[in-house]
């Protein structure tokens, strides 16, 4: 217990040793750093202080005003401040403060470990033709009459008037330095060290309210950059930088955070490494307008980015960029109205040694319109390549297309940026391939399930290769090619479709009921143009095709006529409102926006049919030649006719047979009659097309027997009156 007493007490003398010890020197400290100033010659330390800023920035420095310190940090601080060249001001600020190190400043070296630059506002100035006739020229925010030098100025342009040299003297001095140093750089690059050189900056260099005012004199435009806060950490020994900075540009707010350094002395892109974020707030596009004047079509003044930023280098190589949380709004074309609101981000990857940009990750969303994703790949080596998978949950044509446009028919001579550069071929020599898949895809009024395949674009000309498109329960199987000579694009390509639902086809152009059943075909497609409107004009389309298994309806049910007239053929077919097939097949030419239907042949319940006519717009013009069942069937062929408006003009038995009928009815006075009728009809209507207008009125009487009266016809002309043409 006595032992335990003694450590005790010998431990408490300890601490309170410590204390007293820690205590005597914090106050040492207070007063030496209160009492130094009465100690030195601050005089003197602001003159040393003062040559020691002038040799190193080689400027004409002006103040008003200036004050060392010493506590808490030791340094001088200077009131409205201007630095200038060759007469010219360059730059001027309301303080600087210069931090040094108290220990060297002792033994007479200046030692600065910083620089902090506060209220200021900076013009910079660029001519027409892209110069800079001097690099800065910046104005006070206050408004000061004069700059008159006080003391420490006075004194040390006295103290020097005796050592001044003339201009030339120093020129030649300069010049003799210059070539010196670049002697020495040159004999070896491995004296340069960068730690050595980081050593002799300031450890820090801090910026605090200062304008800048940027006026470029080739595109006319003044941008606006405004620093609040902003500070650059110089650590020597580790040759790393740390960044800090807020504030905005044309008035929108930028922040950028940034950690860089390099693996060695030398300073090369390899041993460059960066960790940095930079947070966008409706980040001006026109700020970039330099460079996005090489496409004509767009307007950007009002476009915007809102967005994160996060950029990496983290070893020899590769470059890494994330885009995340980025919102784009405000596209336009010239003189119209802005589109767009987009979301969506992405990955970008550089490699300096494989001369590659990797995109990855890609996202983006027109709200309302269209949403895509996917991957690519570009490569800038002797044979470029290009390489873009695309995909897409729904997919607006119309939309897309409105924004691709906006980067058409790019013009690099428009940029000074670009001027200049040298013509590497890129063009003749790339490689683009696409893979696409598409889903739930709007094109103008149709509605296409997905779209799966691949083009491939090479030596001007561009490939479609498997192409697979789903479409109302069916699909189509593309390929083709598309050239590209001298301003006209020539298309060719073939189709296989397969098994496409007709009735959900026409269902979503129409509320009639006109057609059912699967369509499939082998069909040719190609076109000469040079823009959309003539690609339409000169599309030609030719093939065969099958229907299967539906129904002809409504307007094509060319059953109706028939049925008026089948007690006097002694023929009864089928009752109901709609025609039963199993299958139809034909040849389909498409020219000059002309459709010509041939060679058509339907297996029928009940009856069997060919056809052949054209469509063109809403116009109709066909004739049907019915295969009527029975014992007369084999013989007769009953005619119908399509002329006029589609939709409008119901179809009627040819005029030419249906007199056939009626005199043979006369004659023979019977069934029997009609028969006979009917099959000199069927031959003789076939020659006798051109006179179907006479006939009619010839025998109006007749066709108002066998088909009613106007007003009965009028119902079913009412009811086919506001049909729409059948979608070609």
């Amino acid at each position: 217990m006595r032992v335990h007493h003694s450590i005790f007490k010998y431990t408490k003398k300890i601490f309170l040793g410590i204390a007293y010890l820690f205590l005597f020197l914090i106050s040492s400290i207070l007063i030496l750093a209160y009492s130094i100033p009465y100690m030195m010659d601050l005089e003197a330390y602001k003159k040393l202080i003062f040559q020691e800023i002038q040799e190193r920035t080689e400027l004409k420095i002006e103040f008003s005003d200036s004050d060392i310190e010493i506590f808490p940090l030791p340094g001088i601080t200077f009131e409205y401040v201007n630095l200038s060249k060759d007469n010219e001001v360059i730059a001027s600020m309301n303080q600087v403060f210069i931090q040094v190190s108290i220990i060297p400043l002792l033994s007479g070296t200046v030692d600065i470990t910083g620089v902090y630059l506060n209220s200021g506002s900076i013009s910079i100035v660029r001519n027409k033709d892209g110069s800079f006739p001097i690099f800065t020229q910046i104005e006070i925010l206050e408004n000061v009459n004069s700059l008159d030098p006080l003391h420490l100025n006075d004194q040390i342009q006295n103290e020097n008037q005796n050592k001044t040299e003339s201009k030339d003297e120093k020129v030649k001095k300069r010049q003799s330095k210059d070539e010196k140093e670049n002697q020495s750089i040159n004999s070896t690059k491995q004296e340069f060290v960068l730690s050595s050189f980081l050593a002799d900056l300031p450890d820090y260099f801090e910026l605090e309210n200062i304008h800048i005012k940027y006026n470029n004199g080739v595109n006319g435009k003044l941008y606006n950059f405004y620093i609040w806060k902003s500070k650059l950490d110089i650590h020597a020994s580790s040759r790393s930088f740390h960044l800090d900075l807020f504030g905005k540009m044309n008035e929108e707010k930028l922040e950028i955070y940034s950690d860089f350094s390099f693996e060695d002395e030398q300073i090369t892109y390899e041993s460059f490494r960066i960790k940095s974020s930079i947070f966008l707030t409706q980040f001006s596009a026109s700020i970039a307008e330099d460079i996005l004047v090489i496409f004509p079509r767009a307007n950007f003044k009002f476009s915007s980015l809102t967005g994160k930023i996060h950029l990496t280098k983290d070893d020899e190589d590769l470059v890494k960029l994330h885009l995340f949380d980025a919102r784009i709004l405000n596209l336009s074309y010239k003189q119209e109205k802005s589109f767009g609101n987009f979301i969506g981000g992405l990955w970008i990857y550089y490699s300096y040694k494989e001369n590659k940009l990797s995109l990855d990750d890609i996202q983006v969303e027109w709200i309302g319109k269209s949403k895509v994703y996917g991957n690519g790949i570009l490569t800038f080596g002797k044979l470029p390549i290009i390489y873009f998978s695309i995909n897409s949950n729904f997919f607006d044509y119309e939309s897309i297309s409105q924004v691709v446009n906006l980067w058409l028919d790019a013009d690099l001579d428009k940029s000074k940026a670009f001027k200049g550069i040298p013509d590497t071929g890129y063009k003749t020599k790339v490689n683009i391939t696409l893979d696409w898949n598409l889903e739930n895809i709007s094109y103008y009024q149709y509605k296409i399930h997905s779209i799966r395949g691949k083009t491939i674009y090479k030596n001007g000309t561009l490939l479609l290769s498997g192409i697979r498109t789903k479409y109302y329960d069916g699909e189509i199987l593309s390929d083709g090619q598309l050239n590209y000579d001298n301003g006209l694009f020539k298309l060719n390509s073939n189709h296989t479709i397969k098994n496409i639902n007709t009735e959900k086809l026409l269902n979503h152009y129409s509320d009639k009921k006109y057609l059912s059943g699967d369509f499939s075909g082998n069909f040719v497609l190609s076109s000469r143009f040079t823009d959309l409107n003539s690609f339409e004009s000169n599309i030609y389309i030719n093939g065969d095709y099958l229907l299967q298994d539906g129904q002809l309806m409504g307007y094509l049910n060319f059953f109706r006529p028939i049925a008026s007239i089948g007690k006097f053929i002694n023929f009864n077919g089928p009752t109901r409102n709609s025609m039963e097939y199993s299958t139809i097949r034909g040849n389909l030419l498409y020219e000059k926006k002309v459709t010509n239907l041939t060679n058509i042949k339907m297996k029928g319940i009940g009856l069997d049919a060919e056809a052949n006519g054209k469509l063109s717009a809403d116009k109709i013009n066909m004739r049907v030649t019915v295969s009527l069942p029975g014992p007369a069937g084999k013989a007769i062929k009953l005619p119908i006719l399509y002329q006029g408006i589609f939709g409008k003009n119901v179809p009627f038995v040819d005029p030419v047979w249906l007199g056939s009928v009626y005199v043979g009815t006369i004659l023979l006075a019977g069934p029997a009659g009609a028969a006979v009728g009917g099959i000199a009809g069927s031959a003789a209507s076939e020659y006798v097309n051109s006179a179907i207008s006479n006939i009619q009125k010839g025998f109006k009487s007749t066709t108002k027997f066998l088909f009613g009266s106007a007003s009965e016809e009028k119902s079913e002309d009412l009811e086919n009156k506001n049909e729409p043409m059948l979608p070609k």
